[in-house]
């Protein structure tokens, strides 16, 4: 069994901000999946189960805010007994150019408060992630401060490229359940965009 949790906010204002991408993987996951996401107090979150060739997973959108992210995942983790190399957290990334993927075994929060966060809450950052990058296209747009742009929507122009890495990050999930990180991070760390310094 893997855990799959995408990091997001839930309110309605924020469905499509660039905060809550990892909902949006969530969302598309359950769908082409046919999984009924149900709100499931003892976890904070909204589960649904999936069955992908095979090999079970669950999908769990934490309703706690992105900045207590961690009492979710903790309980989850907790509840399913799973060792903490099962559980992917995806998440976006200020510091990764829109349209990139970095799959990523273990590591520091990165500025990140929902990761650091479920780093907090587990006690170990011994987990694997998954970062989408937000930052624009046009450097300039960061002019305005970090949690607007966050929690703003993505752009006309962007939105064609989220969908595409949205429908990435559905498959590196399942190559990662069938084929294990080392394939995972092989076949999708490569590719466009840069690290923002």
């Amino acid at each position: 069994m893997k855990i799959i949790v995408g990091l997001g906010n839930p309110d309605s204002q924020y469905k499509r901000t660039r905060h809550n991408l990892g909902f949006m993987v969530l969302d598309r996951l359950a769908e082409e999946n046919q999984a009924k996401m149900k709100r499931v107090q003892k976890f904070k979150s909204l589960l649904g189960e999936v069955n992908i060739s095979g090999i079970e997973a669950v999908l769990a959108k934490p309703i706690t805010y992105m900045n207590r992210s961690g009492e979710a995942v903790a309980r989850i983790m907790e509840w399913y007994k799973m060792p903490l190399p099962e559980l992917m957290v995806i998440c976006d990334d200020i510091n990764l150019k829109i349209g990139t993927m970095r799959i990523r075994r273990k590591g520091c929060y990165g500025g990140h408060r929902g990761l650091e966060s479920i780093i907090d809450s587990l006690g170990n950052d011994l987990f694997p992630r998954m970062r989408l990058g937000i930052s624009p296209l046009n450097a300039e747009r960061l002019e305005s401060s970090l949690s607007s742009y966050v929690l703003d929507s993505f752009t006309k122009e962007e939105k064609e490229i989220v969908s595409s890495v949205i429908d990435r990050a559905c498959t590196a999930c399942i190559v990662w359940m069938k084929e294990g990180m080392d394939t995972a991070m092989n076949r999708f760390n490569r590719g466009k965009g840069e690290t923002i310094n």
